[in-house]
């Protein structure tokens, strides 16, 4: 309901930034995005996430109430609700604008680099360098993420491309499914 809103009454929620605060229809409308954009983090990533905005959240609001170093004067939640729903690093602000815009080009980059075979050829080529030696496909995974990234400049088309054949390469040797997850996670970060 509350994106519904924000699709058809653009106009309205532009407004809303021009007058700096919100209505209470503007306070239900930032709660009604809020709630349901918590619950989608916590299916996608598990309960840590949720959990760690939640307190960071309680932790603005109820600041002031904080003893030593963590005391502050703290934010209204109605100033919260009106950062999160309309300002510039909120939902809608430059979170949204760098996925749509930046994040995107790389995700279509990297798909068309594995429709050419770009990721299949890195992971020949790094089983060629490192498959004969000890943990070698933990290796390649490691070394044709680097080829890759290096091209890319992305992480997530990095996974997309490269990640399809070297995590279930990895499992059907023996890896552990969260080892070799994490061995592909760990060689995109770098």
């Amino acid at each position: 309901m509350s994106l519904g809103y924000v699709v058809v009454f653009h106009q309205k929620v532009l407004d809303y930034s021009m007058f700096g605060f919100l209505d209470t229809k503007g306070l239900v409308l930032a709660l009604l995005l809020c709630l349901p954009l918590i619950e989608a983090v916590r299916r996608a990533t598990g309960v840590t996430l949720p959990i760690l905005v939640t307190t960071l959240v309680l932790a603005t609001v109820f600041q002031n109430l904080l003893p030593g170093v963590l005391y502050g004067r703290g934010y209204a939640p109605d100033r919260l609700l009106y950062s999160a729903y309309v300002g510039e690093s909120g939902i809608f602000g430059l979170p949204l604008n760098v996925a749509a815009n930046i994040i995107i080009v790389f995700v279509v980059f990297g798909a068309l680099m594995e429709a050419g075979g770009a990721g299949k050829w890195f992971l020949q080529l790094a089983l060629a360098l490192t498959g004969g030696s000890r943990g070698g496909p933990a290796k390649a995974a490691v070394v044709s993420s680097a080829l890759f990234g290096s091209i890319s400049g992305s992480p997530s088309a990095n996974v997309a491309t490269t990640g399809v054949f070297t995590i279930p390469l990895m499992k059907q040797i023996g890896y552990r499914a969260s080892f070799a997850g994490a061995a592909r996670s760990w060689s995109c970060a770098t």
